[in-house]
């Protein structure tokens, strides 16, 4: 069984080095230009390719803080449940306690499942 090489759109006699990181389309070594994290068609996909890295990495960087946010909101809301017990045992205080003690467990759980996702 003979393997098909992917070969370039712009040069159909040369086999691609890559694929364009916005269109998709095979690139030989002399239309394919390096952007960084990905290739681009040379002269007609660069800019974009370029707007593509930059939104993943303000992405990454919302992730990671969205993340943290979490988690200090989830220890917050630990604490307070844990102070608000401690100073204020009635009934209804204790139920609001555990309540705001479980939303601070489950903000946690959450944080440290993204900060799987995003490490």
């Amino acid at each position: 069984m003979e393997l098909l090489k992917l070969k370039c759109f712009y040069n159909p006699t040369r086999d691609a080095v890559g694929v364009c990181k916005n269109c998709g389309k095979g690139l030989c070594a002399d239309c394919a230009v390096d952007v960084g994290n990905g290739i681009a068609c040379k002269g007609n996909c660069e800019i974009r390719v370029k707007e593509i890295n930059s939104a993943v990495m303000v992405n990454v960087r919302t992730q990671k803080t969205i993340t943290i946010f979490y988690g200090t909101m989830g220890l917050v809301l630990i604490m307070f449940g844990l102070i608000f017990l401690y100073y204020y045992p009635r009934t209804f205080n204790i139920i609001l306690s555990i309540g705001s003690f479980v939303a601070g467990f489950v903000m946690f759980i959450i944080v440290i499942r993204r900060a799987r996702v995003i490490s």
